[in-house]
């Protein structure tokens, strides 16, 4: 078993990583779809629907017929990003490491 220790200035924001990780497991579980605007309406059907905190996040809260739409869908594609990162860097026992999810600059080292 390796030793884990919290990287020194990282802040771990629990809240955007579970927004992120949710994401990331709504487009796993539909097989990797398309980041259009039907993909936008199931992310906010899918936080509507949850029993307790049905919270759509800020930027996945916009119409998708609105022309604030792209900013939705790049947040999905960043968020799909961010999650491929924290997994990799738990597989790699970097969690939450040196990975810009925690840190409060955002850059990697």
């Amino acid at each position: 078993m390796g030793q884990f220790h919290l990287t020194p200035r990282v802040e771990f924001r629990h809240t955007t990583v579970k927004d992120v990780l949710l994401v990331y497991q709504l487009y796993a579980a539909q097989k990797k779809p398309k980041i259009n605007a039907k993909f936008l309406e199931k992310i906010q059907e899918f936080y509507r629907s949850r029993p307790r905190a049905k919270r759509v996040p800020i930027q996945f809260a916009t119409d998708p017929q609105s022309p604030n739409m792209e900013s939705a869908l790049r947040s999905i594609r960043r968020y799909k990003e961010r999650a491929e990162e924290l997994m990799l860097a738990a597989a790699r026992g970097d969690f939450p490491g040196q990975s810009r999810m925690g840190r409060k600059d955002h850059q990697s080292t």
